[in-house]
């Protein structure tokens, strides 16, 4: 659904030109973008997002026109759509009644998993590992169609993850924190590595300086044959992965050093035994393990959906490289600062116009240099009220006020205030007691420097940052809620974690000793 007319913005935002705003409400989306979109990320994201979403609310049956994503100042902000025809809300009715009689949820976390994940994998293959002006072309189109289709099914599909966490919570007092440790599977980053892994292994020189907490460089580990095949093969297939989630930003094959500090990162999870976890689950009966296993099968699509789209922006911003430097730019990388459609458009002529590309480099040097305000617009209005809503229709709608604050975090109220200088409060992630010194990290690059044992305080995690996350003996996040990506990597390490802290990065200094308390959601200075 496309926004409405933009107005004034009445509020002052730090520019230096003057910003409209679209009538409403709109946060700034910190879950997926860390900086300013350049043009061409905005021109694949914003539109799709929002189709996205608004397939989801219709298909859920949700009493809204789902959420909507501006840019704003060149910033990425998103609004909840309330239904703009009153007319509709019996229609959704039915609809989260058939959806739940049909068991669609279920269906559709298995479909991700089968059928649309893997045709997803082909194409990006598909598209890695030919050649040609086409390209450009192809990943443009499946950035658009898996940034839709993920939003489509993802709410519906983690539905199946809260109906675990409300019911371990109301039938056994359990946090969500708990609940969905019980759900959580392997650790990702040593399932991406494992080739990798098995391959040093068979290395007993490398093996004894990773048990002993070493960090071999790139050139060391690749010194030995096998261990070199199996990282290449590894950059082969997930070359294309953006470490951070920017278009602007490099991927893993510009940046292959990274890979010594994944290998690192993920060696003691990958040599510790799997967590026992029967003894808790000796505590389920028949219909609580029933909703745990359905949400076992929901629970990896949030991180499997991001880990895909991040390949898939890292192999249009190499098509976009090869585009700027065909196209005779000052720098490949200013191919960004056009949209899909004016690149596309370049690439067909050979040639381009270099007034606009200048003015747009200027435009986001200012917006990277002057962060907008969290939130812009109207103050937000109520969420839609599920209660006299028809049994289907009132779960879908609180499962997915509770999703949006698994995946996101609750509110800022919502959010305790620190009771004193010494205290950073936030979400309860990853349990666990942690003492250690703060590496405050905010790009997954800065992450890099990350020693073994170290606190790892950033703002936001993406699949990238597993390259780092394995090192650290806790992690603090300033964004995110307990189905956030930290918090998901977080459990499936071991690692204790507080999410949502919203000032973690700025209260907190690399040095700093800290404990960090995954259960209560603190972190205190030593």
């Amino acid at each position: 659904m496309p926004p409405p007319p933009p107005r004034r913005h009445a509020a002052p935002m730090p520019n230096t030109v003057e910003l409209t705003v679209p009538p409403g409400h709109w946060a700034r989306d910190t879950d997926h973008q860390t900086g300013p979109m350049v043009p061409l990320w905005a021109s694949v994201w914003c539109e799709s997002y929002t189709r996205g979403f608004a397939e989801a609310f219709a298909r859920w049956g949700y009493l809204g026109d789902g959420l909507v994503a501006v840019p704003i100042g060149g910033w990425c902000y998103v609004g909840f759509r309330p239904l703009a025809d009153p007319g509709l809300v019996p229609v959704r009715i039915a609809r989260a009644a058939q959806a739940a009689a049909d068991d669609e949820h279920l269906h559709a976390a298995r479909d991700w998993a089968e059928v649309t994940g893997p045709g997803f994998e082909r194409q990006l293959r598909r598209l890695a590992t030919g050649a040609g002006p086409g390209r450009l072309e192809g990943a443009v189109r499946l950035v658009r169609e898996v940034v839709r289709a993920r939003f489509a099914t993802t709410c519906g599909v983690q539905e199946l993850v809260v109906e675990w966490v409300l019911q371990a919570g109301e039938r056994l007092g359990w946090s969500p924190e708990r609940a969905l440790a019980l759900a959580a599977g392997p650790p990702r980053v040593v399932a991406e590595l494992r080739g990798v892994l098995q391959a040093v292994q068979a290395c007993p020189a490398l093996a004894a300086r990773l048990d002993r907490g070493e960090s071999p460089a790139l050139d060391e580990l690749r010194a030995d044959p096998g261990v070199a095949a199996a990282l290449a093969a590894h950059l082969d297939r997930r070359g294309d992965t953006l470490l951070q989630v920017d278009l602007a930003g490099p991927t893993l094959a510009e940046r292959p050093e990274h890979l010594a500090g994944a290998v690192a990162a993920a060696w003691s999870p990958y040599r510790r035994p799997p967590a026992d976890r029967s003894a808790e689950e000796a505590l389920l009966d028949a219909d609580l393990r029933a909703a745990l296993e359905r949400a076992r099968i929901a629970h990896p699509q949030r991180d499997d959906g991001g880990d895909l789209l991040t390949r898939c922006l890292g192999l249009l911003r190499r098509a976009a490289l090869e585009a700027g430097a065909q196209l005779g730019l000052p720098a490949p990388s200013d191919a960004l600062l056009l949209t899909a459609e004016e690149l596309v458009q370049a690439q067909r002529r050979g040639r381009v116009d270099p007034e606009p590309v200048e003015l747009r480099r200027a435009a986001h040097g200012h917006a990277g240099a002057h962060p907008p305000p969290a939130t812009v617009g109207d103050p937000p209005g109520p969420r839609p009220d599920p209660s006299g809503l028809p049994a289907p229709a009132a779960r879908a709608m609180q499962r997915l006020g509770a999703s949006v604050a698994l995946m996101s975090g609750p509110p800022v109220p919502g959010v305790p205030a620190p009771d004193g200088p010494d205290l950073v409060a936030g979400v309860p992630a990853s349990a666990g007691r942690y003492a250690g010194v703060v590496r405050v990290a905010r790009t997954v690059e800065e992450a890099h420097a990350l020693e073994p044992g170290e606190v790892l305080v950033c703002p936001v995690t993406a699949p990238a940052w597993n390259l780092a996350m394995g090192r650290a003996g806790a992690l603090v996040c300033d964004v995110g809620g307990q189905l956030s990506h930290a918090a998901i990597t977080a459990r499936e390490l071991g690692v204790p974690a507080v999410v949502g802290c919203r000032t973690a990065t700025a209260e907190l200094r690399t040095g700093d000793r800290v404990v960090v308390d995954g259960a209560a959601g603190s972190v205190r200075r030593a």
